[in-house]
C-alpha cells in the first residue's frame, strides 16, 4: 500500500541562464566581476561603481549592475542620477532572482515617494517567502519610514524568531523599546546584546543611560564606567558620566 506524505508543493521557479541572468557578453561580464569585487572584497563602492557603468557600455541589459549604479549613485547623494539606472533595472528586472525583485520594486515605489504600494509590495513578498529573513527585514525598513515602533518591533522578533544569530536585532529592539519608553523590556534587549559582546561600549551607554532614567544612579555610573574602561576617551561616554555627576549635585566632578 503506497503512502503519500503531504508535502508542499515549491512555488515554480524559473531557471534561466547564467547569460541570461547576467549577460552573453564577455567583456561586460568582465567588468560587472571587477566591480562586484571591488564592492565585496574592497568596499570600494566608487571603483565598483566605474566597473559597473562601462559593463552597461557594453551591454545595457545588466540588470544587477543597474541596481548597483542607483545605490551607488544614492550614495553619492546623486538621487536624482540614480532614477535612470533604476528605471533600467526595472526594465530588464527578469534577469533578476525573484526576491530581489520584490526589493526593486519596493525600491521604485519609495522613490516615487508611493509609500502605500511599496508596503503592498513588500507583504506580497512575506507571503510568497515566509521564511526568509530579508523579507521581514525589507517590511522593517519601510515600518521605520513611518516611524511605525510597534511594527518595527514585531518583525525583527520574526528575524530573530527564524535566525537567532541575527544579535544586532536585539540592539535595535532595545532602542525601539526605549522609544516607547518601556524600559524593562529595553533592559532586557540590551543586556542580552552585552552578554553576547562585552567589548561594544556602546549597548553600556544605552544601559547606563536607561538606569539613569529610572532613577538608579549607582547602576548608571557602574554602566558607564564599564563603556569608558572599553574606550577611554569615548566621547559619548565622557559626556554621559558628566551629565551623571550633574545629575547628582556633583558640579566639581562633572567638569566644564
Amino acid at each position: 500500500q503506497e503512502h503519500k506524505l503531504d508535502v508542499p508543493q515549491p512555488h515554480p521557479v524559473q531557471v534561466l541562464a547564467i547569460t541570461e541572468l547576467l549577460t552573453a557578453s564577455a567583456p561586460a561580464f568582465r567588468e560587472y566581476s571587477e566591480g562586484a569585487i571591488a564592492l565585496q572584497l574592497k568596499d570600494d563602492w566608487q571603483v565598483a561603481s566605474a566597473h559597473m557603468e562601462k559593463a552597461e557600455a557594453v551591454d545595457p541589459t545588466i540588470a544587477h549592475a543597474w541596481l548597483s549604479l542607483h545605490n551607488f549613485y544614492l550614495l553619492a547623494n546623486q538621487a536624482q542620477r540614480s532614477m535612470l539606472p533604476l528605471q533600467k533595472a526595472m526594465d530588464n528586472r527578469y534577469r533578476l532572482p525573484e526576491r530581489i525583485q520584490y526589493d526593486l520594486k519596493v525600491e521604485d515605489h519609495i522613490m516615487r515617494q508611493d509609500f502605500d504600494r511599496a508596503m503592498m509590495v513588500a507583504k506580497q513578498k512575506i507571503e510568497l517567502y515566509p521564511n526568509d529573513i530579508g523579507s521581514y527585514l525589507l517590511l522593517a525598513t519601510l515600518q521605520n519610514m513611518r516611524n511605525d515602533r510597534d511594527g518595527m518591533i514585531a518583525s525583527y522578533q520574526k528575524v530573530l524568531e527564524l535566525d537567532p544569530s541575527q544579535h544586532e536585532r536585539k540592539r535595535e529592539l532595545g532602542k525601539l523599546y526605549e522609544g516607547k519608553g518601556d524600559f524593562d523590556k529595553a533592559m532586557t534587549m540590551y543586556a542580552q546584546y552585552a552578554e553576547l559582546f562585552p567589548t561594544n561600549e556602546d549597548v553600556f551607554l544605552a544601559l547606563g543611560n536607561l538606569e539613569q532614567l529610572r532613577g538608579k544612579h549607582d547602576l548608571a555610573r557602574t554602566n558607564i564606567d564599564k563603556a569608558l574602561s572599553i574606550a577611554s576617551s569615548d566621547v559619548d561616554a565622557i559626556v554621559r558620566m558628566g551629565a551623571l555627576e550633574r545629575d547628582l549635585g556633583n558640579f566639581e566632578a562633572a567638569g566644564p
